[in-house]
C-alpha cells in the first residue's frame, strides 16, 4: 500500500485545488492514482474500463472538490467517488461489463487457444496450468458477485479498508458492510470448491 500523505500537506493541496491550482490537484492524482485505478478495476473486473472510471472519477473530483468540507478523510470521499462512478459506468454499459482484460486481449488478438510458455525449462506445465485455472476460476466467480458485494470485498480484501470505512464509503450500515463481505466470501468458496 502506498505511502500516506501527510495530512498537513495533503489539506493545503486540497485547500489549493479548490482556488484552481492545477499543479496541487495533479499532485493529488500522482499520490492517489494507484488506489483508486485498482478500486475501479475492483469494481468494473476489466482494465479499459477502470481506466475511463478512473479519469471520470478525476474529472469528478476537480468539479467536486469545493463541496470536500473535511469531515470524513480525503481518502475515504475519493473511495466514495470512485465506488459510485464505477458502479454508473457498469449500469450504462451492462454489455461490457462481463469483459476482463485477458479475455478482451485474446479475442481482440483472435487467439484461439491459450499456449502455455515459460522462460525457466523446469517450470511444471500442469501447475502453470493449474494456477491459471484456479486464477480464471476466482475471476468468474468475482464477477458472478453483484455490485454490491463485490464492491465491499474489493475494498476489504484489496484495498484494506476498515468496516467503518466502507460503510461510510458504501453510504451503509456497518453490519451491511459485514453481512456483504461474508456473503461474498462465502459465495466464491463455494464456486471455488472444485479447485480444492
Amino acid at each position: 500500500m502506498e505511502e500516506a500523505l501527510d495530512k498537513s500537506l495533503e489539506a493545503t493541496l486540497i485547500e489549493s485545488v479548490k482556488q484552481g491550482d492545477q499543479r496541487a490537484f495533479n499532485r493529488l492524482v500522482t499520490h492517489y492514482y494507484n488506489r483508486v485505478f485498482r478500486t475501479a478495476f475492483g469494481v468494473t473486473r476489466n482494465e479499459e474500463n477502470a481506466r475511463e472510471v478512473t479519469q471520470q472519477t478525476w474529472i469528478k473530483v476537480w468539479n467536486k472538490i469545493k463541496t470536500f468540507k473535511g469531515e470524513s478523510a480525503f481518502s475515504t470521499w475519493l473511495y466514495r467517488i470512485t465506488t459510485f462512478t464505477a458502479l454508473d459506468f457498469l449500469r450504462a454499459n451492462k454489455k461490457h461489463q462481463r469483459l476482463d482484460s485477458i479475455e478482451a486481449s485474446q479475442e481482440n488478438e483472435g487467439i484461439k487457444s491459450i499456449q502455455l510458455t515459460s522462460d525457466h525449462a523446469d517450470d511444471q506445465p500442469r501447475t502453470a496450468l493449474r494456477k491459471k485455472e484456479i486464477m480464471e476460476g476466482f475471476q468468474r466467480a468475482l464477477e458472478d458477485l453483484g455490485e454490491a458485494h463485490r464492491t465491499a470485498l474489493v475494498l476489504r480484501e484489496i484495498e484494506g479498508l476498515s468496516y467503518e470505512e466502507i460503510a461510510d464509503i458504501m453510504q451503509c450500515k456497518i453490519g451491511t458492510v459485514m453481512s456483504r463481505i461474508f456473503n461474498a466470501r462465502r459465495a466464491i468458496q463455494t464456486q471455488m470448491e472444485d479447485f480444492r
